[in-house]
């Protein structure tokens, strides 16, 4: 149990440290509301065509990185795609009520050590 729980909170560092640009967290925002609004407009009016809006939310949060934020080496070396929509909806409620600075904050002072870390692990791996 431990050991999940320390990987998350590192995925989750690594997740903050690749989403802290301003203009990228704007497209993620943007790429979840397209998705859930997408999805959930729907199913409200049982009308299909609403679901092309949830094809938008993967190249909106891509355009992200392209623009503002390319991805560090962290991702690379940590698991971090099974975790990225759980990861996505904690920013966007993070954002939300105001404490996602807070944590890009805590994740830029512990990004080093998770650098080493994350190495570390994949000189385990080889």
């Amino acid at each position: 149990m431990e050991e999940t729980r320390t990987r998350r909170h590192d995925a989750w560092i690594a997740f903050c440290c690749d989403h802290s640009d301003p203009g990228n967290i704007a497209l993620h925002l943007l790429a979840w509301a397209a998705f859930w609004g997408g999805l959930l407009l729907g199913l409200m009016h049982q009308d299909p065509s609403w679901l092309l809006a949830t094809l938008a939310a993967g190249p909106l949060a891509r355009l992200g990185h392209e623009l503002f934020e390319q991805e560090t080496a962290l991702e690379e070396v940590l698991p971090l795609a099974g975790w990225i929509p759980w990861h996505v909806g904690r920013m966007v409620f993070r954002v939300l009520i105001g404490r996602y600075a807070d944590d890009v904050a805590e994740a830029r002072s512990h990004r080093e050590n998770l650098v080493l870390l994350a190495f570390w692990r994949a000189a385990e791996v080889h």
